[in-house]
């Protein structure tokens, strides 16, 4: 075999100290193809050699940390969305209750602030999940127009707030039928729409969804 043989071995100097040793071999041949000589080749890499092995120590010191991040991120939005379904519970409950026009309007903002927060703590789990390959889509069969109405009516107040108006056109649909995940729909959605409210000073804001 012709080709060259390449090691990394521990040596010592003369005056006893440690050094990486890389060592090249190179077999030459005769015209008959027998092997007759052995050229070798020798550097130290000590330094070459400590540079790689901190990178190594500190990937695998940004994987752990990462991973501590996502096990603690997946373990607070847990916690955190467990009370929040809970508010958004008893804020139902309340609606069926007697109220007057003051405290329905109240009511529906505070509804609409804690549907926005479990938003974001969806968003933080489900960043968590994306790092760690875990996130899933959920196919089911669900009524497109109610989701999108009452995302709109949750962020129309940003917008009306800024003196923007948020127009829906769903006339290119045909059924309020679809098959698809709608958590992971509304918050692209909600996304898109936050986005346009945030960079739109005046004027409209319309939302077109067509087949």
């Amino acid at each position: 075999n012709a080709t060259p043989l390449t090691v990394i071995i521990t040596n010592y100097r003369k005056d006893g100290s440690e050094f990486q040793n890389e060592l090249t071999l190179s077999p030459i041949f005769d015209n008959y193809g027998n092997l007759s000589h052995v050229v070798g080749l020798q550097q130290d890499v000590s330094e070459r050699v400590k540079t790689n092995t901190l990178m190594l120590e500190a990937q695998l010191k940004a994987e752990e940390s990462a991973k501590l991040k996502s096990d603690f991120l997946a373990s607070m939005s847990h916690e955190i969305r467990t009370p929040m379904n809970g508010v958004l519970g008893m804020l139902n409950i309340l609606k069926e209750t007697n109220l007057d026009k003051h405290q329905k309007q109240q009511l529906i903002l505070a509804e609409q602030s804690a549907e926005s927060l479990l938003v974001i703590i969806n968003d933080i789990l489900d960043f968590s999940k994306i790092e760690a390959g875990k996130l899933n889509l959920e196919p089911i069969e669900f009524d497109f127009f109610k989701e999108i109405n009452n995302l709109i009516k949750s962020l129309a107040g940003i917008a009306h707030k800024k003196g923007v108006e948020l127009l829906v056109d769903l006339s290119g649909l045909i059924s309020p039928f679809m098959i698809g995940d709608p958590i992971r729909i509304k918050q692209i959605f909600t996304n898109l729409i936050s986005n346009a409210i945030k960079f739109t000073d005046k004027g409209e804001i319309e939302l077109s969804i067509d087949i």
